[in-house]
């Protein structure tokens, strides 16, 4: 009788083949991990200058570590360029951009064209819109 349920049943439904299947499912994933895995190292090292050969023998959790402080570290570096890029890329330290908005100032033109420009303002009101 057992015989009879089994010739009957769709081929590949059968429980054996499904359990087949399902490790062979299982070892493309695990070569996929390991293979990503590797390539992760390969990426991590090179970007952090490190020798292949003296980190040959890492685990899993190790290379896992390594790549998750480097995003870190990334992440740290791309926050530091947006707040010096957010002044522009001439300024990179506030101390450079004082600089030269009070060198600015005491030039004798900008002063005439504030001094103008104020005087203008105080004349006509707030109708004026010249541009310094």
């Amino acid at each position: 009788m057992l015989d009879n349920i089994t010739s009957t049943a769709a081929p590949g439904k059968t429980p054996t083949h499904r359990k087949i299947n399902k490790l062979m499912m299982e070892k493309r994933r695990r070569t996929r991990i390991n293979n990503c895995l590797s390539e992760l190292k390969t990426l991590v090292l090179k970007a952090l200058k490190k020798d292949g050969e003296q980190f040959s023998k890492l685990e899993k959790v190790d290379i896992l570590e390594m790549t998750v402080k480097y995003l870190r570290f990334l992440h740290q570096q791309q926050q530091v360029n947006l707040t010096s890029d957010s002044l522009g890329s001439k300024y990179r330290v506030p101390l450079d951009l004082s600089a030269e908005v009070l060198r600015y100032m005491n030039s004798d033109e900008t002063r005439n064209r504030l001094t103008d420009h104020i005087r203008e303002y105080q004349k006509h009101g707030r109708s004026i819109h010249r541009k310094l």
